[in-house]
Protein backbone atom coordinates (compact mmCIF):
# COMPACT_ATOMS: atom_id res chain seq x y z
CA UNK A 1 0.00 0.00 0.00
CA UNK A 2 2.75 2.44 0.92
CA UNK A 3 4.44 2.06 -2.48
CA UNK A 4 1.38 3.64 -4.13
CA UNK A 5 1.36 6.65 -1.82
CA UNK A 6 2.35 9.91 -3.58
CA UNK A 7 5.64 11.48 -2.64
CA UNK A 8 5.19 13.20 0.75
CA UNK A 9 7.69 15.94 -0.01
CA UNK A 10 6.23 16.80 -3.43
CA UNK A 11 2.67 17.03 -2.11
CA UNK A 12 3.68 19.30 0.78
CA UNK A 13 5.78 21.65 -1.31
CA UNK A 14 3.27 21.79 -4.17
CA UNK A 15 0.64 22.81 -1.61
CA UNK A 16 2.88 25.59 -0.35
CA UNK A 17 3.02 24.15 3.17
CA UNK A 18 5.97 24.23 5.52
CA UNK A 19 6.87 21.19 7.60
CA UNK A 20 5.65 23.09 10.67
CA UNK A 21 2.28 23.78 9.02
CA UNK A 22 1.88 20.15 7.97
CA UNK A 23 2.77 19.07 11.51
CA UNK A 24 -0.02 21.28 12.82
CA UNK A 25 -2.45 19.86 10.24
CA UNK A 26 -1.61 16.21 10.82
CA UNK A 27 -0.59 16.15 14.47
CA UNK A 28 2.66 14.42 13.50
CA UNK A 29 6.00 15.62 14.80
CA UNK A 30 8.09 17.69 12.36
CA UNK A 31 11.00 15.27 12.73
CA UNK A 32 8.78 12.34 11.82
CA UNK A 33 7.42 14.20 8.78
CA UNK A 34 10.96 14.80 7.60
CA UNK A 35 11.63 11.07 8.00
CA UNK A 36 8.57 10.25 5.89
CA UNK A 37 9.64 12.72 3.22
CA UNK A 38 13.03 11.02 3.27
CA UNK A 39 11.52 7.63 2.47
CA UNK A 40 10.63 6.15 5.87
CA UNK A 41 7.70 3.70 5.84
CA UNK A 42 4.61 5.27 7.41
CA UNK A 43 2.57 3.42 10.01
CA UNK A 44 -1.18 3.11 9.28
CA UNK A 45 -2.02 5.73 11.91
CA UNK A 46 0.51 8.15 10.34
CA UNK A 47 -0.96 7.61 6.90
CA UNK A 48 -4.41 8.24 8.33
CA UNK A 49 -3.32 11.50 9.97
CA UNK A 50 -1.61 12.60 6.78
CA UNK A 51 -4.67 11.76 4.68
CA UNK A 52 -6.96 13.63 7.10
CA UNK A 53 -4.81 16.71 6.64
CA UNK A 54 -5.76 16.74 2.95
CA UNK A 55 -9.44 15.86 3.41
CA UNK A 56 -9.28 12.26 2.17
CA UNK A 57 -9.49 8.80 3.68
CA UNK A 58 -6.49 6.52 3.90
CA UNK A 59 -7.84 4.29 1.11
CA UNK A 60 -8.15 7.35 -1.15
CA UNK A 61 -4.40 7.94 -1.06
CA UNK A 62 -3.67 4.93 -3.22
CA UNK A 63 -3.04 5.77 -6.86
CA UNK A 64 -4.61 9.22 -6.60
CA UNK A 65 -3.45 12.53 -8.00
CA UNK A 66 -2.78 14.78 -4.96
CA UNK A 67 -4.22 17.77 -6.81
CA UNK A 68 -7.61 16.00 -6.76
CA UNK A 69 -7.69 15.98 -2.94
CA UNK A 70 -10.11 18.66 -1.62
CA UNK A 71 -7.82 20.39 0.86
CA UNK A 72 -4.85 20.03 -1.42
CA UNK A 73 -6.81 22.03 -4.01
CA UNK A 74 -7.56 24.66 -1.38
CA UNK A 75 -3.88 24.85 -0.48
CA UNK A 76 -2.80 24.97 -4.13
CA UNK A 77 -5.19 27.86 -4.84
CA UNK A 78 -4.19 29.84 -1.76
CA UNK A 79 -0.54 29.35 -2.63
CA UNK A 80 -0.98 30.40 -6.27
CA UNK A 81 -3.09 33.44 -5.31
CA UNK A 82 -0.53 34.51 -2.72
CA UNK A 83 -3.05 34.80 0.15
CA UNK A 84 -2.59 33.84 3.80
CA UNK A 85 -5.97 32.44 4.80
CA UNK A 86 -4.69 28.89 4.86
CA UNK A 87 -2.25 29.78 7.62
CA UNK A 88 -5.09 31.03 9.84
CA UNK A 89 -7.07 27.83 9.24
CA UNK A 90 -4.06 25.78 10.25
CA UNK A 91 -3.28 27.87 13.32
CA UNK A 92 -6.75 27.58 14.89
CA UNK A 93 -7.24 23.91 14.00
CA UNK A 94 -10.09 24.56 11.55
CA UNK A 95 -8.17 22.97 8.69
CA UNK A 96 -8.16 19.56 10.38
CA UNK A 97 -11.87 19.73 11.23
CA UNK A 98 -12.74 20.64 7.66
CA UNK A 99 -10.55 17.76 6.50
CA UNK A 100 -12.53 15.40 8.70
CA UNK A 101 -15.78 16.87 7.33
CA UNK A 102 -14.62 16.10 3.80
CA UNK A 103 -13.77 12.52 4.79
CA UNK A 104 -17.26 12.11 6.20
CA UNK A 105 -18.73 13.40 2.94
CA UNK A 106 -16.80 10.68 1.10
CA UNK A 107 -18.23 8.07 3.47
CA UNK A 108 -21.77 9.35 2.81
CA UNK A 109 -21.22 9.12 -0.94
CA UNK A 110 -20.08 5.50 -0.66
CA UNK A 111 -23.01 4.51 1.57
CA UNK A 112 -25.90 6.26 -0.16
CA UNK A 113 -27.95 5.26 -3.17
CA UNK A 114 -26.76 7.63 -5.94
CA UNK A 115 -29.99 7.17 -7.91
CA UNK A 116 -31.93 8.82 -5.09
CA UNK A 117 -29.85 12.00 -5.20
CA UNK A 118 -31.26 15.08 -6.94
CA UNK A 119 -29.15 17.46 -9.00
CA UNK A 120 -28.56 21.03 -7.91
CA UNK A 121 -30.30 23.67 -10.04
CA UNK A 122 -28.20 25.54 -12.59
CA UNK A 123 -28.35 29.30 -12.05
CA UNK A 124 -27.29 31.94 -14.56
CA UNK A 125 -24.92 34.51 -13.08
CA UNK A 126 -25.80 38.02 -14.29
CA UNK A 127 -23.16 39.79 -16.36
CA UNK A 128 -21.14 42.36 -14.43
CA UNK A 129 -22.16 40.96 -11.05
CA UNK A 130 -18.82 42.00 -9.56
CA UNK A 131 -19.43 45.70 -10.16
CA UNK A 132 -22.01 46.71 -7.57
CA UNK A 133 -24.00 45.44 -4.61
CA UNK A 134 -25.87 43.16 -4.26
CA UNK A 135 -23.75 41.46 -6.94
CA UNK A 136 -26.64 39.79 -8.76
CA UNK A 137 -27.77 38.12 -5.55
CA UNK A 138 -31.41 39.20 -5.77
CA UNK A 139 -31.78 37.87 -9.31
CA UNK A 140 -30.03 34.61 -8.44
CA UNK A 141 -32.17 34.09 -5.35
CA UNK A 142 -35.27 34.78 -7.42
CA UNK A 143 -34.13 32.18 -9.98
CA UNK A 144 -33.75 29.57 -7.25
CA UNK A 145 -37.11 30.41 -5.70
CA UNK A 146 -38.75 29.88 -9.07
CA UNK A 147 -36.93 26.55 -9.45
CA UNK A 148 -38.22 25.48 -6.03
CA UNK A 149 -41.77 26.63 -6.68
CA UNK A 150 -41.68 29.35 -4.00
CA UNK A 151 -43.65 32.54 -4.54
CA UNK A 152 -41.93 35.96 -4.28
CA UNK A 153 -43.43 36.46 -0.80
CA UNK A 154 -43.37 32.92 0.64
CA UNK A 155 -41.02 32.15 3.57
CA UNK A 156 -38.69 29.14 3.47
CA UNK A 157 -40.17 27.01 6.24
CA UNK A 158 -36.99 24.98 6.82
CA UNK A 159 -33.58 25.42 5.23
CA UNK A 160 -32.50 22.05 6.61
CA UNK A 161 -35.35 20.24 4.87
CA UNK A 162 -34.87 22.28 1.70
CA UNK A 163 -31.23 21.27 1.42
CA UNK A 164 -31.65 17.66 2.49
CA UNK A 165 -34.98 16.69 0.96
CA UNK A 166 -35.29 18.87 -2.13
CA UNK A 167 -31.67 19.40 -3.14
CA UNK A 168 -30.04 16.24 -1.70
CA UNK A 169 -27.36 18.24 0.10
CA UNK A 170 -26.06 16.40 3.15
CA UNK A 171 -25.83 18.68 6.21
CA UNK A 172 -23.41 18.27 9.13
CA UNK A 173 -23.44 20.25 12.37
CA UNK A 174 -20.58 20.86 14.79
CA UNK A 175 -20.15 23.01 17.90
CA UNK A 176 -17.62 25.81 18.50
CA UNK A 177 -15.84 23.39 20.83
CA UNK A 178 -15.08 21.33 17.73
CA UNK A 179 -14.58 24.07 15.12
CA UNK A 180 -13.11 27.52 15.80
CA UNK A 181 -15.95 30.00 16.55
CA UNK A 182 -14.50 32.39 13.96
CA UNK A 183 -15.66 29.94 11.23
CA UNK A 184 -19.39 29.93 10.46
CA UNK A 185 -19.57 27.14 7.90
CA UNK A 186 -17.98 25.25 5.02
CA UNK A 187 -19.25 23.44 1.94
CA UNK A 188 -18.13 21.19 -0.89
CA UNK A 189 -19.44 19.73 -4.13
CA UNK A 190 -16.77 17.04 -4.16
CA UNK A 191 -17.30 14.14 -3.91
CA UNK A 192 -20.99 15.16 -3.46
CA UNK A 193 -22.79 18.32 -2.28
CA UNK A 194 -22.50 18.85 1.48
CA UNK A 195 -22.54 21.65 4.04
CA UNK A 196 -20.92 21.96 7.46
CA UNK A 197 -22.49 24.44 9.93
CA UNK A 198 -20.87 25.60 13.16
CA UNK A 199 -23.59 26.12 15.80
CA UNK A 200 -21.79 29.09 17.31
CA UNK A 201 -24.77 30.38 19.29
CA UNK A 202 -26.07 26.90 20.08
CA UNK A 203 -28.74 24.66 18.63
CA UNK A 204 -31.52 27.03 19.65
CA UNK A 205 -30.23 29.86 17.42
CA UNK A 206 -31.77 28.40 14.30
CA UNK A 207 -32.09 31.86 12.67
CA UNK A 208 -28.29 31.95 12.45
CA UNK A 209 -28.24 28.39 11.12
CA UNK A 210 -30.70 29.36 8.38
CA UNK A 211 -28.44 32.15 7.16
CA UNK A 212 -25.40 29.87 7.21
CA UNK A 213 -27.21 27.20 5.19
CA UNK A 214 -28.46 29.72 2.63
CA UNK A 215 -24.96 31.25 2.41
CA UNK A 216 -23.35 27.87 1.74
CA UNK A 217 -26.04 26.99 -0.78
CA UNK A 218 -24.88 29.99 -2.80
CA UNK A 219 -21.33 28.62 -2.77
CA UNK A 220 -22.56 25.20 -3.92
CA UNK A 221 -24.62 26.67 -6.74
CA UNK A 222 -22.25 29.37 -7.98
CA UNK A 223 -18.72 28.97 -6.72
CA UNK A 224 -17.95 25.28 -6.96
CA UNK A 225 -17.84 22.46 -9.42
CA UNK A 226 -16.50 18.99 -8.70
CA UNK A 227 -12.95 20.20 -9.32
CA UNK A 228 -13.15 23.31 -7.12
CA UNK A 229 -11.75 23.51 -3.59
CA UNK A 230 -14.18 23.47 -0.67
CA UNK A 231 -15.54 26.83 0.50
CA UNK A 232 -14.75 28.05 4.00
CA UNK A 233 -16.94 30.85 5.36
CA UNK A 234 -15.64 32.81 8.35
CA UNK A 235 -17.58 35.25 10.48
CA UNK A 236 -17.60 38.47 8.44
CA UNK A 237 -15.57 40.23 11.15
CA UNK A 238 -12.64 37.86 10.44
CA UNK A 239 -12.96 37.64 6.67
CA UNK A 240 -9.61 39.23 5.88
CA UNK A 241 -7.80 36.81 8.17
CA UNK A 242 -9.19 33.77 6.35
CA UNK A 243 -8.84 34.97 2.76
CA UNK A 244 -8.24 31.77 0.79
CA UNK A 245 -8.45 33.14 -2.74
CA UNK A 246 -7.93 36.41 -4.57
CA UNK A 247 -11.68 37.17 -4.89
CA UNK A 248 -12.60 35.75 -1.47
CA UNK A 249 -14.16 38.91 0.01
CA UNK A 250 -16.41 39.57 -2.98
CA UNK A 251 -17.59 35.97 -3.21
CA UNK A 252 -18.43 35.98 0.51
CA UNK A 253 -20.39 39.24 0.18
CA UNK A 254 -22.38 37.80 -2.72
CA UNK A 255 -23.20 34.68 -0.67
CA UNK A 256 -24.40 36.86 2.23
CA UNK A 257 -26.62 38.89 -0.10
CA UNK A 258 -27.94 35.76 -1.78
CA UNK A 259 -28.87 34.24 1.59
CA UNK A 260 -30.74 37.38 2.64
CA UNK A 261 -32.71 37.60 -0.61
CA UNK A 262 -33.48 33.88 -0.65
CA UNK A 263 -34.86 33.88 2.90
CA UNK A 264 -36.58 37.30 2.80
CA UNK A 265 -37.28 38.53 -0.76
CA UNK A 266 -38.06 42.21 -1.26
CA UNK A 267 -41.75 41.69 -2.07
CA UNK A 268 -42.20 39.52 0.99
CA UNK A 269 -40.54 42.08 3.26
CA UNK A 270 -42.86 44.81 1.94
CA UNK A 271 -45.90 42.62 2.56
CA UNK A 272 -44.77 41.74 6.10
CA UNK A 273 -44.20 45.41 7.00
CA UNK A 274 -47.40 46.66 5.42
CA UNK A 275 -48.32 50.04 6.93
CA UNK A 276 -45.75 49.85 9.72
CA UNK A 277 -42.94 52.39 9.89
CA UNK A 278 -39.98 50.48 8.35
CA UNK A 279 -37.57 51.71 11.04
CA UNK A 280 -39.89 50.72 13.91
CA UNK A 281 -39.45 47.84 16.31
CA UNK A 282 -42.77 46.43 15.08
CA UNK A 283 -41.35 46.23 11.55
CA UNK A 284 -38.24 44.40 12.77
CA UNK A 285 -40.35 41.86 14.66
CA UNK A 286 -42.69 41.41 11.69
CA UNK A 287 -39.82 40.55 9.33
CA UNK A 288 -38.18 38.29 11.92
CA UNK A 289 -41.36 36.35 12.60
CA UNK A 290 -42.39 36.06 8.98
CA UNK A 291 -39.07 34.88 7.54
CA UNK A 292 -37.21 33.37 10.49
CA UNK A 293 -34.39 35.91 10.53
CA UNK A 294 -32.35 37.21 13.42
CA UNK A 295 -32.65 40.82 14.51
CA UNK A 296 -29.58 42.11 12.66
CA UNK A 297 -30.52 40.33 9.43
CA UNK A 298 -34.06 41.73 9.65
CA UNK A 299 -32.73 45.26 10.10
CA UNK A 300 -30.40 44.79 7.13
CA UNK A 301 -33.28 43.66 4.94
CA UNK A 302 -35.41 46.62 6.04
CA UNK A 303 -32.60 49.02 5.20
CA UNK A 304 -32.16 47.53 1.73
CA UNK A 305 -35.85 47.22 0.82
CA UNK A 306 -36.92 50.64 2.10
CA UNK A 307 -33.71 52.54 1.39
CA UNK A 308 -33.01 53.45 5.03
CA UNK A 309 -29.86 55.43 5.74
CA UNK A 310 -26.86 53.98 7.51
CA UNK A 311 -27.47 56.27 10.48
CA UNK A 312 -31.06 54.97 10.76
CA UNK A 313 -29.78 51.41 10.66
CA UNK A 314 -27.32 52.16 13.44
CA UNK A 315 -30.07 53.65 15.60
CA UNK A 316 -32.20 50.54 14.99
CA UNK A 317 -29.33 48.29 16.03
CA UNK A 318 -28.56 50.36 19.13
CA UNK A 319 -32.16 50.65 20.28
CA UNK A 320 -33.14 48.44 23.25
CA UNK A 321 -35.00 45.67 21.49
CA UNK A 322 -38.30 44.24 22.51
CA UNK A 323 -38.26 40.62 23.61
CA UNK A 324 -38.98 38.74 20.40
CA UNK A 325 -39.57 35.10 21.21
CA UNK A 326 -40.47 33.86 17.76
CA UNK A 327 -43.64 31.81 17.84
CA UNK A 328 -42.69 29.60 14.88
CA UNK A 329 -39.57 27.46 14.90
CA UNK A 330 -38.45 27.39 11.28
CA UNK A 331 -35.74 24.75 11.52
CA UNK A 332 -35.54 21.63 13.66
CA UNK A 333 -32.84 21.04 16.24
CA UNK A 334 -29.88 19.23 14.73
CA UNK A 335 -27.79 16.35 16.00
CA UNK A 336 -24.31 17.71 16.59
CA UNK A 337 -21.20 15.86 15.48
CA UNK A 338 -19.76 14.78 12.15
CA UNK A 339 -20.54 11.13 12.87
CA UNK A 340 -23.73 11.60 14.85
CA UNK A 341 -26.16 12.67 12.15
CA UNK A 342 -26.80 11.59 8.59
CA UNK A 343 -23.58 9.59 8.35
CA UNK A 344 -24.52 7.60 11.45
CA UNK A 345 -27.93 6.78 9.99
CA UNK A 346 -26.50 5.73 6.63
CA UNK A 347 -23.76 3.58 8.17
CA UNK A 348 -26.05 1.86 10.64
CA UNK A 349 -28.68 1.22 7.97
CA UNK A 350 -26.02 -0.32 5.73
CA UNK A 351 -24.92 -2.52 8.64
CA UNK A 352 -28.46 -3.65 9.43
CA UNK A 353 -29.02 -4.46 5.75
CA UNK A 354 -25.75 -6.39 5.52
CA UNK A 355 -24.06 -4.05 3.03
CA UNK A 356 -21.16 -3.44 5.44
CA UNK A 357 -19.83 -5.67 8.20
CA UNK A 358 -19.09 -4.94 11.86
CA UNK A 359 -15.51 -3.93 11.10
CA UNK A 360 -16.38 -1.61 8.21
CA UNK A 361 -19.17 0.22 10.06
CA UNK A 362 -16.75 0.92 12.91
CA UNK A 363 -14.10 2.20 10.52
CA UNK A 364 -16.64 4.50 8.90
CA UNK A 365 -17.88 5.88 12.24
CA UNK A 366 -14.41 5.80 13.87
CA UNK A 367 -15.54 3.48 16.66
CA UNK A 368 -12.83 1.25 18.12
CA UNK A 369 -13.24 -2.51 17.55
CA UNK A 370 -13.23 -2.90 21.33
CA UNK A 371 -16.31 -0.67 21.75
CA UNK A 372 -19.95 -1.51 21.15
CA UNK A 373 -21.98 0.22 18.47
CA UNK A 374 -24.54 2.85 19.48
CA UNK A 375 -28.18 1.87 19.86
CA UNK A 376 -30.06 2.34 16.61
CA UNK A 377 -33.50 1.51 15.24
CA UNK A 378 -33.95 -2.17 14.32
CA UNK A 379 -30.36 -3.08 15.31
CA UNK A 380 -30.43 -6.17 17.59
CA UNK A 381 -28.49 -5.83 20.84
CA UNK A 382 -26.17 -8.71 20.00
CA UNK A 383 -25.01 -6.98 16.80
CA UNK A 384 -23.78 -3.99 18.80
CA UNK A 385 -21.17 -6.08 20.63
CA UNK A 386 -17.45 -5.29 20.23
CA UNK A 387 -15.63 -7.31 17.59
CA UNK A 388 -12.43 -7.47 19.57
CA UNK A 389 -11.69 -7.86 23.26
CA UNK A 390 -9.81 -5.01 24.93
CA UNK A 391 -7.16 -7.44 26.15
CA UNK A 392 -6.56 -8.65 22.59
CA UNK A 393 -6.10 -5.07 21.44
CA UNK A 394 -3.64 -4.37 24.25
CA UNK A 395 -1.57 -7.41 23.32
CA UNK A 396 -1.60 -6.35 19.67
CA UNK A 397 -0.31 -2.88 20.50
CA UNK A 398 2.27 -4.25 22.92
CA UNK A 399 3.43 -6.66 20.23
CA UNK A 400 3.90 -3.85 17.72
CA UNK A 401 5.89 -1.88 20.27
CA UNK A 402 8.18 -4.83 20.99
CA UNK A 403 8.82 -5.40 17.29
CA UNK A 404 9.89 -1.77 16.85
CA UNK A 405 11.72 -1.06 20.11
CA UNK A 406 12.96 -4.30 21.70
CA UNK A 407 15.15 -7.29 20.97
CA UNK A 408 13.77 -9.98 18.64
CA UNK A 409 11.77 -12.87 20.02
CA UNK A 410 9.87 -11.03 22.75
CA UNK A 411 6.15 -11.79 23.13
CA UNK A 412 3.58 -9.85 25.19
CA UNK A 413 1.26 -12.00 27.37
CA UNK A 414 -1.17 -11.73 30.32
CA UNK A 415 -2.46 -8.13 30.10
CA UNK A 416 -3.66 -6.62 33.39
CA UNK A 417 -5.50 -3.34 33.85
CA UNK A 418 -3.87 -0.96 36.37
CA UNK A 419 -4.59 2.53 37.66
CA UNK A 420 -2.16 3.90 35.05
CA UNK A 421 -3.21 1.90 32.02
CA UNK A 422 -2.19 -1.66 31.25
CA UNK A 423 0.61 -3.94 32.38
CA UNK A 424 1.71 -6.85 30.22
CA UNK A 425 4.25 -9.55 30.83
CA UNK A 426 6.94 -10.10 28.24
CA UNK A 427 8.33 -13.55 27.57
CA UNK A 428 11.26 -14.66 25.46
CA UNK A 429 14.59 -13.03 24.82
CA UNK A 430 17.23 -12.99 27.53
CA UNK A 431 14.81 -12.72 30.48
CA UNK A 432 11.17 -12.16 31.36
CA UNK A 433 10.18 -8.60 32.13
CA UNK A 434 7.14 -6.34 32.66
CA UNK A 435 5.96 -3.45 30.57
CA UNK A 436 3.53 -0.79 31.77
CA UNK A 437 1.58 1.03 29.11
CA UNK A 438 -0.90 3.91 29.17
CA UNK A 439 -3.29 2.88 26.43
CA UNK A 440 -5.72 5.30 24.79
CA UNK A 441 -7.80 3.87 21.92
CA UNK A 442 -8.20 7.29 20.34
CA UNK A 443 -4.48 8.00 20.17
CA UNK A 444 -2.04 6.08 18.01
CA UNK A 445 0.58 5.13 18.88
CA UNK A 446 -0.16 4.79 22.63
CA UNK A 447 2.16 6.34 25.17
CA UNK A 448 4.37 3.81 26.92
CA UNK A 449 5.14 4.84 30.49
CA UNK A 450 7.93 2.41 31.41
CA UNK A 451 9.77 -0.54 30.03
CA UNK A 452 11.22 -2.60 32.86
Amino acid sequence: MTTAIPNFHEVRTDAGLTVAALASITGLEPARLRDLEGGAIARPDELDAWARGFGVRIQDLVGANPQSWPLARLAFRASSDGVKGLEALVEDGSYRVIGDFLRCVAEVKDLEDPSARASLPALTIPAGWEDAAPWGAARLASQLRAELGLSPTEPVSSMVRLLRDELSVVVFFVSPEQLAPTIDAASTNSPRPAVLVNLIEGQHAWWRTRMSLAHELCHLLLDQDEEAPPSVSPDSRFRSRYQCSRDFALVEKRANAFAAHLLAPDAGVRDAVGRLLPSSEDAIVAVSRTFGLGRTSSINRLQHVFGLSNSTRERMLDRPNRSWNLETVFDETARVGLRDGELLDLAMRAYVEGRVDAVEVRRCLEIAPTEELPAWDSLPEERRAPVRAVETQVLSVAGRFLMEHAEPGLVAVRPTRTDHGWQVQVEGGSSDRSISVSFDYEVEPPHWLTVA
